[in-house]
């Protein structure tokens, strides 16, 4: 009972930090035209780092060089897939690249094959061709599109996504977790700001991009890859990223709410089968569920 009820825990958390991505869709959306994308990660970031680093001084004897090399991993993974995000984000509706960015639930179970050696149960399987017909649904709501670069672009995000599930499940095994949230925050930083300096510069910052940053800086990056970190020792990545389906619902939702891009009858019943998957792979009808907390 005690082991589910951890399970439970990290399920929530990580329902949580998938409302706090959903919400940045359309408001990255909103200011994406007038600024720098990179600067915009940079800065995203800078905010985040800040928001930690109050509680490091107690945390450093925990850094080592493992934990550095590892960070260091896990941050040129989330900056390239914030970099291709973003920029994917100019060309294409909000709605739309949180439903792509969510194909990573495709990818995890792929990687944990071909690269960990570490085969998924069946209902885990079961409850990913739900969850990757919902998504099919879903992206038909704005099917009349085409699939243009932008897609092509936060397809190519979802990829690094996937692999950054994998790797820290992997190493949360042996690293504190505050710590590696610190370091693959950092280095995304300071690579985004690289690139920003290179890439004519800033642009336009008002009062609304100020307070996206620090939103996105405080809540969707700082706090959530914390949750994520703590939530996936409790859990294992392919059901971390059944988890993570919902982030398209809630991105397709808030683009409703703040942008008026509509979901329409597909829109509803891809959520569905999304849900519907997330349950399948939870409840594993019929049988025992075994807790797995990492790679084996």
């Amino acid at each position: 009972m005690i082991l589910k009820n951890k399970q439970y825990k990290g399920d929530l958390l990580l329902i949580i930090v998938v409302m706090l991505w959903g919400s940045t869709f359309p408001i990255m959306k909103y200011i994406i035209e007038g600024i720098n994308p990179f600067f915009l990660i940079a800065v995203r970031f800078t905010v985040a780092l800040l928001a930690l680093l109050f509680f490091l001084k107690n945390r450093v004897a925990n850094v080592s060089h493992h934990s550095i090399k590892k960070g260091l991993m896990l941050g040129l993974l989330l900056f390239s897939g914030y970099c291709l995000q973003v920029i994917g984000l100019k060309f294409t509706t909000a709605s739309r690249s949180s439903l792509i960015t969510g194909l990573a639930v495709v990818v995890v179970p792929l990687i944990l094959v071909f690269l960990l050696k570490k085969i998924p149960d069946l209902f885990s399987c079961l409850g990913i061709i739900l969850s990757i017909i919902g998504l099919f649904l879903l992206t038909e709501t704005n099917g009349n599109q085409g699939f243009n670069y932008g897609d092509f672009l936060t397809v190519l995000c979802s990829f690094f996504f996937a692999l950054h599930i994998v790797l820290l499940d992997k190493y949360l095994k042996k690293e504190d977790p505050f710590i590696l949230t610190f370091i693959q925050l950092a280095v995304t930083a300071i690579a985004a700001y690289l690139l920003a300096y290179f890439d004519n510069g800033i642009g336009r910052i008002d009062y609304v991009s100020a307070a996206v940053i620090l939103y996105t800086g405080l809540l969707a990056t700082a706090l959530a890859y914390y949750l994520q970190s703590c939530a996936q020792q409790y859990t294992t990545p392919t059901h971390a990223a059944l988890v993570f389906t919902l982030e398209p619902v809630f991105g397709a939702l808030f683009s409703f709410l703040f942008l008026g891009e509509a979901l329409g009858r597909n829109g509803l019943t891809g959520g569905f089968f999304i849900i519907s998957g997330m349950l399948l792979a939870e409840l594993k009808p019929g049988k025992k569920k075994k807790r797995r907390l990492s790679n084996g």
